[in-house]
């Protein structure tokens, strides 16, 4: 896995909290992939060697299948919020100088989430104690109960 070797490359800790019996999902799984992936890399990217990065995930029964992903790193003022959501656009830090990107992946995996009748959330705090949270829900049309 891509994620777990990047994580593993630079010293991040990667936590998986999943709740027991989950139902199935009816959702496009390349997409949902690229979902995480996107959303794993850059939380990846921008926690510190000996930092942590957690993927949650749970389920409301009646309501939404819950992911959310949760790190330590540099964190991110509120108001740089709409900047970050933005095409193209990037939070000016020195970490963004020393790791490139296009601006595309937030942008990107919101959309993917809307696609999927999803509600993003994104939720920041900047120093002195950085923690990111991002997350999103599908609602209950995209649960199936196991049979």
């Amino acid at each position: 896995m891509l994620v777990r070797q990047r994580a593993e490359k630079n010293n991040i800790g990667l936590a998986l909290e999943i709740e027991e019996n989950l139902p199935d999902l009816c959702a496009d799984e390349r997409k949902l992939k690229q979902i995480l992936a996107n959303l794993l890399t850059n939380a990846i990217k921008y926690t510190k060697p000996g930092g942590t990065v957690t993927i949650n995930a749970r389920c409301r029964p009646e309501s939404s299948f819950v992911f959310q992903i949760v790190d330590t790193g540099i964190g991110i003022a509120p108001q740089d919020i709409p900047n970050a959501l933005a095409q193209f656009g990037q939070v000016d830090s020195d970490l963004n100088r020393k790791y490139e990107g296009t601006g595309l992946g937030l942008p990107l995996t919101k959309a993917l989430v809307e696609l999927h009748g999803g509600r993003w959330t994104f939720r920041a705090r900047s120093a002195p104690e950085p923690r990111l949270l991002c997350g999103f829900r599908l609602g209950a049309l995209s649960l199936r109960q196991p049979t």
